[in-house]
C-alpha cells in the first residue's frame, strides 16, 4: 500500500488553513499546518520530509526571523 504524500500548508489565515488542510486531506494526503513562518520553520528543524510546502499568498509586511 502506498504512503501518503506529505505536505506542509502554510499561512497566516487560520480560516484558509483550515480549509486548505480538510481539502488536502479529502485528497488523500497527510497535511501539517502551522500559523505562519516562526512555527512552519520550528516544524521542518524537527521534521523535514515534506513532498510539498504550500504557502498562502498573503504575508505580513514585515517578517521577523525564526
Amino acid at each position: 500500500m502506498p504512503t501518503k504524500k506529505r505536505i506542509l500548508c502554510i499561512s497566516y489565515d487560520e480560516a484558509l488553513l483550515t480549509t486548505r488542510k480538510l481539502l488536502l486531506e479529502e485528497a488523500g494526503f497527510f497535511v501539517t499546518s502551522p500559523y505562519g513562518l516562526a512555527e512552519a520553520s520550528r516544524i521542518c528543524r524537527l521534521d523535514h520530509a515534506f513532498d510539498l510546502i504550500v504557502l498562502g499568498i498573503q504575508f505580513p509586511a514585515t517578517i521577523s526571523s525564526p
